[in-house]
């Protein structure tokens, strides 16, 4: 199916990741990403090899046409990790999210880790100040100021969008406690 978006319908990249999105419920990004804890343990290193001096950002395979590429978890990984790594599929989804590029110059994608109230002021100011991003994906792993960055978040929510949509209902987050 990559192969098939990759090289031969590349602008139905957009369909495949609403499909996804709505797929995934109302926790949006789901079907994205493997189970929580999933890894994938890198080969090691082979007699004689040494590592690599530099290692590009996780990727797909790069390659002018479908006949060479290979979206095997074994491929893509020999390229962007470590040999005798073990690899945390869900934080490397969310690094191949984050490369991900529309096609279409009118659509921007962004995919952040909210860490904490001052990263998030700076990713909600960044988001703000671009009115060409159409999707944003937030991963609400805080590690500290967790009421603060809720607040945030509320607060930006109820700016972007004033109006609840008909489907929507209040958020409790003792009776909605958010699954991984």
């Amino acid at each position: 199916m990559f192969k098939r978006l990759a090289f031969s319908y590349p602008e139905c990249g957009d369909c495949l990741t609403m499909a996804l999105v709505t797929a995934s419920g109302p926790l949006g990004l789901s079907a994205f990403f493997p189970p929580k804890g999933t890894t994938f343990e890198n080969q090691p290193l082979a007699p004689g090899q040494s590592y690599p001096r530099y290692l590009p950002p996780p990727h797909l395979p790069l390659t002018p046409t479908w006949h060479e590429a290979d979206f095997s978890l074994e491929t893509v990984m020999s390229t962007t990790a470590l040999p005798g790594e073990s690899v945390n599929l869900r934080e490397f989804t969310m690094k191949l999210l984050s490369r991900y590029q529309y096609l279409s110059a009118k659509s921007v994608s962004h995919f952040h880790m909210l860490k904490s109230a001052e990263h998030a002021h700076r990713v909600f100011k960044m988001i703000q100040d671009n009115p060409q991003v159409s999707i944003l994906g937030l991963n609400d792993d805080i590690e500290e100021d967790y009421e603060e960055v809720k607040d945030i978040m509320q607060e930006w929510f109820e700016l972007r969008w004033p109006k609840k949509a008909v489907w929507e209902r209040d958020w409790d987050p003792v009776k909605d406690k958010l699954e991984d």
